[in-house]
């Protein structure tokens, strides 16, 4: 698989959590795009919702997600887009995709 499809394939599953995170709090769940800073654009998204994220996101990359992907490391809160950047560089080839293809 190619980084841009790597790529791809972790952000649209950092998407797919957040939003899983938004319908189960009741919450209206926009358009969840790249760009999307879910620690400030999404309003009552907290801390609490990103270790759920994170479980999410565990469960579907095959690795423990730690929370601190969702922020810089100043403490400055991502976009989706460099939260699976970030995943990506962290956990490289150890990512287990729920289709078995890994970061190759």
């Amino acid at each position: 698989m190619s980084d841009t499809g790597l790529e791809g394939r972790v952000c649209g599953l950092v998407r797919d959590a957040v939003g899983a995170i938004q319908r189960q709090c009741g919450r209206e769940v926009l358009e969840i795009d790249d760009s999307i800073v879910p620690l400030q654009d999404l309003g009552a998204f907290d801390s609490l919702n990103v270790t759920e994220a994170c479980v999410l996101l565990s469960a579907e990359i095959g690795v423990k997600v730690e929370p601190n992907v969702f922020a810089s490391n100043r403490g400055c809160p991502l976009p989706i887009g460099d939260i699976a950047r970030g995943i990506i560089a962290r956990y490289g080839k150890k990512l287990k995709l729920t289709d078995g293809e890994g970061a190759t």
